[in-house]
């Protein structure tokens, strides 16, 4: 993906560094990382499991089973 610069709108070079790649304008040299998905670091395997509901959670929530909730 190639995007114009925020600033002066030339055409910005994208510098490839994994995690940290850029867009850099050759004109001004403003760095932008709009296309790149955003600032965020991807979420390690740990973070992701730790966001998992407990089971006695999703017994009690309809909306994560996928099932109605029945009336007590």
């Amino acid at each position: 993906m190639q995007c114009g610069c925020p600033d002066c709108g030339r055409l910005m070079v994208q510098v490839q560094r994994g995690l940290q790649s850029t867009c850099i304008c050759p004109e001004c040299g403003v760095t932008c990382r709009a296309c790149m998905g955003g600032t965020t670091v991807p979420l390690t395997r740990s973070a992701v499991q730790a966001m998992k509901p407990d089971e006695d959670d999703a017994e009690n929530n309809a909306e994560y089973t996928g099932r109605e909730r029945q009336p007590d």
